[in-house]
């Protein structure tokens, strides 16, 4: 059966298909498809583990009305992934209180064993333990602070959030989730409080209030991220951070991922979409971090190795200069870097580094280690800044930014001196970047 459903046996549709128009190449060609047709299948697949292996590392095969060309800030993108939602799950008019639901979740005991202790399975409970710690080393709560978590499920990190003596929100669709809190919170006398409401809502009903925002395995299904990422902005207090852990973000083009932004395309994600009606997207990592860098953020990257879950984005307003020892690159800035040293960074002879947004003056503390001096080009926008640095010299060089998203500092160096066996011993050591205090 599974032979004649996921092979490659001859039959009439086949070839028919040798003699229809060439499709357009697609960045799925050369990758393990399975088609939209074959998700029923896909999906028995899924309930029963012991198949899995059946379909190994499969993607879903993009139908050809599918349009790679469109960019993902347009309406037209968004609309698309709606369409393939729609096929993908075999369902109409995608609505965030129906289709994001979870049903049953109610029925699993919120005191002695919620959430992943209810698997039964050490390895799952495990890779969640070293999440949550990762979660709370993170954080920073402390007695007092302002913690919201969207998307909480059983709510196990806003109970240990809690627990520290941090005072809690968790918002969540479904009603079953926010009574297990309820329960939780009123056993363990905990001041947590579950609100029904989808994401972006702020129970506080005032800006500047939450010093940590959190999402846990559940930002990948918010369709509105590009609306909702500001509204977060602005909920924070001074000082304040976004985490998300045990999302769905990839560095580079995966068989899974090949836009920008949009639905998981493994077969594991279609077939849950298929049986719940979930809405399972992904994101290129570079796309979702310049959307936050567009709201004023700088981020950076922890990961455990062999536990998904842990893996963690942090995102922090762009109030103060940053040390590049800590700045995190996309994969298209990175050749123009080398790795991270103790204060700083060394650009090579020419760089490039997104900036977030910000209105105003930003400043860049630089250093000339080599003997014989640097010319230095900064440009940032339509202003350059040439200038020379001496050996041992430290400058800080001042320049406006204006609001404006997508902005990029390029630095260049002299290379009419190679003193040097290798090109990247040409640039300069870049200490911090940031807004001027």
């Amino acid at each position: 059966m599974l032979g004649k459903l996921f092979g490659r046996a001859a039959s009439a549709d086949m070839l028919a298909e040798e003699v229809a128009p060439p499709r357009p190449p697609s960045p799925q060609d050369g990758h393990d498809t399975i088609e939209i047709d074959q998700l029923d299948e896909a999906a028995r697949i899924f309930e029963d583990p012991a198949r899995h292996d059946e379909l190994g590392r499969k993607t879903l095969r993009l139908p050809d009305w599918f349009d790679f060309d469109l960019h993902p800030d347009q309406p037209e993108f968004r609309e698309q992934q709606l369409r393939l939602w729609e096929a993908v799950t075999a369902r109409t008019n995608y609505d965030i209180l129906i289709n994001e639901d979870t049903p049953g979740a109610g029925d699993i005991d919120a005191w002695r064993r919620p959430a992943f202790y209810a698997a039964g399975d050490s390895h799952v409970a495990g890779e969640q333990i070293l999440a949550m710690g990762l979660i709370v080393l993170r954080s920073n709560a402390r007695p007092g602070s302002r913690v919201i978590e969207y998307g909480a499920g059983f709510g196990q990190n806003s109970v240990a959030l809690a627990r520290l003596g941090a005072k809690v929100d968790t918002v969540d669709i479904n009603p079953g989730f926010c009574a297990s809190i309820r329960t939780q919170a009123e056993r363990f006398e905990l001041d947590l409080t579950p609100h029904e409401a989808p994401f972006g809502f702020n129970p506080a009903g005032k800006d500047g209030i939450y010093d940590l925002v959190l999402f846990y395995e559940s930002f990948h299904h918010c369709l509105d991220f590009a609306s909702v990422i500001p509204e977060l902005e602005k909920m924070l207090a001074p000082g304040g951070k976004i985490l998300l852990a045990g999302e769905p973000i990839f560095r580079g083009e995966q068989p899974y991922m090949p836009i920008a932004w949009g639905i998981r395309l493994d077969w594991q994600a279609t077939a849950v979409m298929r049986i719940r009606g979930w809405m399972e997207l992904g994101f290129r990592e570079e796309f979702l971090t310049r959307k936050f860098m567009d709201s004023g953020f700088w981020w950076r990257h922890h990961v455990v190795p062999q536990a998904g879950p842990a893996n963690l984005y942090e995102f922090m307003r762009w109030d103060a200069p940053v040390s590049m020892e800590n700045w995190a690159l996309s994969l298209d800035e990175e050749p123009g870097w080398r790795t991270p040293q103790p204060g700083g960074r060394w650009a090579r002879s020419n760089a490039v580094l997104r900036l977030p947004r910000h209105e105003g003056m930003v400043e860049i503390i630089c250093r000339c280690h080599h003997d014989d001096g640097r010319s230095v080009n900064f440009t940032l926008g339509q202003e350059t800044v040439r200038f020379e640095l001496a050996q041992g010299e430290r400058k800080t060089v001042c320049m406006r930014m204006f609001g404006l998203p997508g902005q990029e500092l390029k630095i260049a160096t002299n290379d009419d001196r190679r003193l040097h066996e290798v090109d990247e011993d040409l640039g300069i050591f870049i200490e911090t970047v940031g807004p001027v205090q």
